[in-house]
């Protein structure tokens, strides 16, 4: 299976030595702001991003493809400083309604001068630097009904802290009954063999707990990797990864890679959502404190 990911890790590495560029189709960062996303399904033309950053606040805008470049502005967001995660935008209806099955869609991070008015090609141009820009795109596929993403990955970049083999995944939307499965991590990044899995029913579905395989948890280094994805359900109520496909727009997977790190015995926390990261553009707090479901 391929991938679209790139590690959140990395896009944060290169923050600190003040660098902008595009780190794969998942991450893009300039002047510190930065956006992740990755492959999607959708039934409205909603677009998740996985996380973003802005430094002194600006808009997050959903953009057609245009010959492998931003084109024209779909939908947008004004968002103020801070960490977010699972941030949506809605495309323009007449655009997703052309759309028959797959398309290419970008999230770029744009200035804001504040007017209060969105001038992409004006005042409130794309944050660049070095001759990039935050900016990814994104592979979004058309559902009949509701969505399927994953949220995984920190909006800060910071590991996850596990004291034993279980993980927790922040956010995961699933348009149709399926398995939230976690797999290893290949040296290529690619998902690997599923070492855990969880049944979800359609929903949106926050801060999900899956157990996983404890000899293979035994058997990872201090600081590791995995990868978070949707499979379908075959119907027959037992999960096979084999037969219980794992959900794809063309060529990527629907999923997110994100680092963990196992406790140590300075008492770190555990399984905790980042504070500071907001899960809507209403900037709700995301502080669950055990599984929630939202039907779509």
């Amino acid at each position: 299976m391929s991938t679209t990911n790139s590690t959140f890790a990395l896009a944060v590495a290169c923050l600190l030595v003040g660098s902008a560029v595009a780190l794969g189709a998942g991450i893009a960062t300039a002047h510190g702001n930065h956006l992740s996303a990755d492959a999607q399904l959708s039934s409205d033309g909603t677009v998740v991003v996985e996380n973003l950053f802005f430094q002194n606040g600006g808009y997050l805008a959903v953009r057609a493809d245009d010959g492998e470049s931003p084109g024209r502005v779909l939908g947008y967001e004004r968002l103020g400083a801070g960490y977010r995660s699972a941030v949506s935008v809605t495309a323009d209806a007449e655009y997703w309604a052309e759309q028959t099955n797959a398309t290419t869609v970008w999230a770029t991070l744009h200035r804001d001068d504040g007017d209060g008015e969105f001038e992409p090609n004006g005042d409130d141009d794309l944050f660049r630097s070095f001759g990039s820009f935050a900016g990814t795109q994104i592979s979004v596929g058309k559902t009949d009904d509701g969505r399927s993403y994953v949220v995984a990955a920190s909006a800060s970049g910071a590991r996850q802290a596990t004291d034993g083999p279980t993980v927790a995944i922040e956010n995961a939307s699933l348009a149709e009954p399926g398995y939230l499965a976690i797999h290893a991590v290949e040296d290529d990044y690619s998902p690997g063999d599923v070492v855990g899995h969880v049944r979800l029913e359609p929903g949106v579905h926050q801060n999900v707990t899956v157990e996983i395989d404890e000899s293979f948890y035994e058997s990872l280094d201090e600081r590791y990797r995995l990868y978070a994805m949707i499979h379908a359900d075959d119907g027959d109520g037992e999960f096979d990864p084999e037969a219980d496909e794992a959900v794809t727009v063309g060529d990527a997977t629907v999923g997110s890679l994100f680092d963990l790190r196992k406790a140590g015995e300075d008492g770190g926390l555990v399984n905790t959502a980042e504070p500071t990261a907001t899960t809507t553009e209403e900037s709700l707090v995301n502080t669950p404190t055990e599984n929630q479901t939202t039907q779509s």
